[in-house]
């Protein structure tokens, strides 16, 4: 005797309550019967449909309209990284502050900014990398100064 799944489809928005809308009676499938290979099967479909999205996401992060920009940049700046793989994650992240800079200055023509943002040799850190290796800077506790410069005048023609 052949088995069947009773399946009903309800909508769920009149009046809060469940409507019945359609059943059919499905037959059951005869992979149920042996669930080691269905588990086989979809263990398979799984890892396929994850490598599938891996790998178009790892073509898809990168702009091939900004490779030759990449390379110019890093060639301005002096970057060199020591293996690809952290080629492409500077690579990516370059690309996302690149963006940000773009947005900024578009929205800057629209007067929503008073200032305008440039790449500079920063532009492939982060802004945790960033902070950790500039704004942890200190000033020397045996730095000799003079109490009596104004220092704000120092360099400059109007004081």
């Amino acid at each position: 005797m052949r088995k069947f799944y009773h399946i009903t489809f309800t909508n769920k928005y009149k009046a809060g309550k469940q409507i019945p809308l359609k059943s059919i009676d499905a037959p059951c499938s005869p992979l149920k019967s042996s669930s080691g290979a269905l588990r086989v099967l979809q263990g398979m479909m799984l890892w396929s449909l994850l490598l599938a999205a891996l790998c178009g996401t790892a073509v898809a992060l990168f702009d091939p309209m900004l490779e030759q920009h990449w390379q110019m940049w890093k060639k301005t700046h002096g970057k060199n990284y020591q293996t690809e793989v952290e080629d492409l994650g500077r690579r990516e992240v370059w690309e996302r502050n690149l963006q940000l800079i773009s947005l900024h200055n578009l929205e800057a023509s629209m007067d929503m900014h008073t200032y305008d943002l440039g790449m500079n040799h920063m532009g492939d850190m982060t802004q945790e990398e960033i902070a950790q290796s500039y704004a942890s800077l200190r000033v020397p506790a045996d730095l000799k100064r003079d109490p009596y410069t104004a220092w704000r005048c120092v360099g400059s023609l109007s004081c």
